[in-house]
């Protein structure tokens, strides 16, 4: 695809596999991290959370630099670069099935109670 080529779609993936959706427990999903402010003490009082334009763009940048640095090291250089290629194509393909339905950013402001 050329570099000023796009493909636009829903952006709907498939549902995230339940080892996916909770293949890092310390992740916190939104109901846990309210829920562990309200046991501490504190009440949301505003929250925010990036758009899939924001949570793209984001992905997007780590996509960008890892392939840049692959085209500066063949994979015939560090022994490294093959390995990173293909966590380069594991994590965009994660990311298009079910990672950026199931995988956000939000920020929440907690007041005491």
């Amino acid at each position: 695809m050329a570099p000023s080529s796009s493909v636009t779609g829903s952006g709907r993936g498939h549902a995230p596999p339940p080892e996916f959706a909770r293949e890092w427990p310390e992740v916190r999903t939104l109901y846990e991290l309210i829920s562990a402010g309200r046991e501490a003490g504190f009440v949301p009082t505003w929250l925010w959370h990036a758009t899939p334009a924001d949570w793209d763009g984001y992905e997007s940048g780590i996509w960008t630099h890892t392939a840049a640095w692959l085209r500066e090291h063949p994979p015939d250089a560090p022994p490294e670069s093959a390995e990173l290629s293909g966590y380069l194509e594991a994590i965009q393909d994660e990311y298009i099935l079910f990672g950026r339905e199931a995988v956000g950013w939000t920020m929440i402001l907690f007041r005491p109670i």
